[in-house]
């Protein structure tokens, strides 16, 4: 007589963007839930410094030095154990993110060099995490935690980008 495997089923249902994505694995409900990482900084509205020159990049005439934003999230728990956290960054009108990434610790620095953002997206950015285990199980995403940029502004005051008088 053949034996008959039966295998918990994971599945994955992705919609238009990451914010939909989510992990349900089935089976034993004992199993310890991975629960969504506690945003630290940016904190609430946050305003990111643009055309910075403690960032250690070149300055660029028109475009300045550029920018970092620096994440930082609590350590999510798990059974299996974390292996990383997705950090999901974007203008709430774009289509496509500023950063999609996985990553292994509970922080990311990202530094735009000679990067700027024009001033008529300065505000709406948003960004979250989500915990990824041993397994591929993934937490619910984070709250969507909102900051903005101030204006990008080169000597004497011109708009970054601006072309040279």
């Amino acid at each position: 007589m053949r034996s008959i495997w039966v295998v918990p089923l994971v599945v994955t249902l992705t919609g238009c963007g990451r914010e939909s994505d989510r992990t349900m694995p089935t089976g034993s409900s004992s199993q310890l839930v991975l629960e969504a990482p506690p945003l630290l900084t940016p904190r609430p509205d946050a305003a990111i410094p643009q055309n910075d020159d403690g960032i250690g990049c070149p300055a660029h005439e028109a475009r300045g030095y550029g920018f970092e934003i620096r994440f930082d999230w609590g350590e999510s728990r798990s059974s299996e154990g974390v292996v990383g956290y997705d950090l999901y960054v974007q203008h709430r009108t774009s289509v496509w993110p500023m950063i999609d990434q996985r990553v292994t610790e509970s922080r990311h620095l990202y530094r735009s060099c000679n990067g700027f953002v024009i001033d008529e997206n300065l505000d709406n950015w948003e960004w979250r995490v989500r915990a990824v285990d041993a397994r591929g199980h993934m937490s619910e995403w984070s709250e969507a935690r909102p900051f903005r940029f101030e204006p990008c502004r080169t000597a004497p005051g011109r708009r970054c980008w601006a072309p040279p008088a």
